[in-house]
């Protein structure tokens, strides 16, 4: 097993888990909302830091998982004795940042780990699933947080497989709302998602869908994802990808051209170094971010407790 799999599998693992998938999603919408993009990325990084580290000191205590020293700079953080550097996109590819240095000239440039990608969101607004028997080609739009939903919408909760495709999990038929949580309760939701998941299914892999009333779903066939789409999730790319990469510049940085990272995503899918992510679960957990003072008052107020005594 390469490097990269093990990582992979770690990741894959912990965002299997609900309570480790979904704080992570809904950060992506708050963290976006409350913060400037190169302060909600730091923020997006250290939480999944923070969140994976977690999950292995729980749940898989043998691996070893660590940041950097203090001031070291070449690498964000180490898994098993493999340094790797980890970018954070929005939705979809980005140019990134090889070196954030404008005085630099050089033409190409070569990255001494392997990359971690981080996205958030779907590349594009909607989505195309082709219908494995051949069937009516579905034209679907990922949920998004106040997103007005019209008079017979349909809904489709879905658990989607990289590698398997799409299968209807519950299809519901939505009043008008502002919103998704408007038109669909969250208690509703949330008792077919643990359903799904008590049959096996993914955390990461449960996604809602909204489809016009007049698709013809047919919640007894597979479909597969027939438009070029990136979904959100982690994408995995090898430093034998990073060699002598032609590169760009702006008056900040070095940046790989997002045409060369477009391409090293779908060879992520395509090897299976790819974790899905999904989005519904912003939809419902509000736009404000945890109080940052609170956490720290917490910690403070512990200290005079007499049950930490």
């Amino acid at each position: 097993m390469s490097n990269i799999d093990d990582f992979k599998d770690a990741i894959s693992n912990m965002s299997a888990r609900p309570e480790y998938h979904h704080p992570i999603v809904a950060a992506q919408r708050q963290f976006r909302e409350r913060y400037y993009g190169l302060s909600s990325a730091a923020m997006l990084e250290d939480l999944f830091v923070d969140a994976f580290a977690s999950y292995l000191r729980s749940h898989e205590p043998s691996l070893q998982f660590a940041r950097p020293p203090r001031g070291e700079k070449g690498y964000d953080y180490e898994f098993e004795g493999n340094q790797w550097s980890h970018k954070v996109s929005k939705d979809g590819p980005i140019s990134i940042a090889a070196l954030w240095d404008a005085t630099r000239q050089d033409t190409s440039w070569t990255f001494d780990t392997p990359i971690s990608l981080s996205t958030g969101g779907y590349s594009a607004k909607s989505v195309k699933l082709e219908s494995s028997e051949g069937g009516s080609i579905l034209v679907a739009t990922p949920v998004r947080p106040n997103v007005n939903i019209a008079e017979g919408s349909v809904c489709g909760l879905i658990h989607w497989s990289p590698i398997e495709g799409v299968r209807f999990l519950k299809t519901w038929e939505l009043p008008a709302g502002d919103s998704i949580d408007q038109s669909l309760p969250f208690e509703v939701l949330w008792s077919e998602v643990v359903r799904a998941i008590s049959g096996g299914c993914r955390s990461n892999e449960i996604e809602m869908l909204l489809f016009k009333r007049s698709s013809l779903i047919n919640e007894n066939e597979m479909y597969k994802q027939s438009s070029e789409v990136f979904m959100p999730g982690i994408y995995l790319f090898d430093q034998s990808k990073l060699i002598d990469i032609k590169v760009a510049h702006n008056n900040r940085a070095i940046l790989v051209p997002k045409a060369f990272v477009a391409n090293l995503m779908s060879d992520a899918i395509l090897e299976g170094s790819f974790v899905p992510m999904t989005t519904w679960f912003a939809c419902y957990a509000g736009g404000n971010p945890p109080d940052l003072y609170l956490a720290q008052r917490a910690e403070f107020d512990k200290k005079f407790s007499n049950s930490g005594r």
